[in-house]
């Protein structure tokens, strides 16, 4: 009870305004259903961030005008192939930013294992998609339609040339 009474509070800060501990976070996360004393001790010590984050309390997302990128979402997509050395699943994460800040990140495990790297950025490149097709109704909604496509950044070679290929998006 208290091993999930850290995380969830940790989760929640995490979530709403801290994308700087997620990681971490999201590692306890996975330990929810069983936690054994290990866990519970390393949240504690991940509760220990807490004086990190009292000490950064000025620390904020700020956002403003970019010039020559005026209300442009951009987005990042990445995965880490093979992370989790319990299932060999890989770990997908994104992040968009909207005048200068971060507006929505994730980083999750993969419900599926990747056989290769392509595959796992792949898969970490679609759901990003899926999350800039979300915001942009989002941003429309509330008057800020974006005229020109939106750039989601992916460093992977291989899954560039997949998702670029028109035999591949029929």
């Amino acid at each position: 009870t208290l091993f999930r009474s850290i995380v969830g509070s940790l989760l929640y800060l995490a979530r709403g305004t801290r994308p700087d501990i997620s990681a971490a976070v999201g590692q306890l996360a996975r330990c929810m259903a069983t936690p054994r004393a290990a866990h519970l001790s390393a949240a504690k010590r991940t509760l220990r961030t807490l004086r990190y984050i009292r000490g950064t309390m000025d620390v904020c997302l700020r956002y403003h005008r970019v010039p020559g990128h005026l209300n442009e979402l951009i987005g990042y997509a990445d995965a880490s192939y093979a992370s989790c050395p319990d299932t060999s699943r890989s770990v997908s994460a994104y992040v968009f930013l909207f005048n200068g800040a971060a507006i929505a990140w994730q980083s999750r495990l993969q419900t599926l294992v990747a056989t290769s790297t392509a595959e796992a950025e792949y898969l970490a490149f679609a759901a990003a998609t899926k999350e800039a097709m979300y915001l942009r109704n989002v941003l429309q909604e509330i008057g800020l339609t974006q005229e020109e496509p939106t750039t989601v950044y992916e460093d992977n070679q291989p899954c560039i040339a997949i998702a670029t290929n028109p035999m591949t998006c029929k």
